[in-house]
């Protein structure tokens, strides 16, 4: 009896303890992603620091002729590093 008590308390602690990191990431993730606009650094170092992530250099150099930078990349576009949600 005591065994499976001690394993039921295992269990629990266990599953307590996975809820709060998802509910940490969960957090984190949609902090990056509602703010994401904002957030193009100069360096990946930088990038890394604040947002707590990997990072991903993301630019706009492919405009189709005739089209301008703003239709293609959008009028906010900044080149530079962005955190990655994956």
């Amino acid at each position: 009896m005591l065994k499976y008590l001690i394993i039921v308390a295992i269990v629990i602690f266990l599953m307590t303890s996975l809820w709060f990191y998802y509910l940490g990431q969960h957090y984190r993730q949609e902090e990056v992603k509602n703010n994401s606009p904002y957030n193009v650094f100069n360096t990946k170092e930088e990038c890394e620091l604040v947002s707590g992530l990997g990072c991903l250099f993301q630019t706009c150099d492919y405009i189709p002729y005739g089209e301008s930078l703003e239709t293609v990349c959008g009028a906010d576009f900044k080149k530079g590093w962005i955190p990655s949600l994956d």
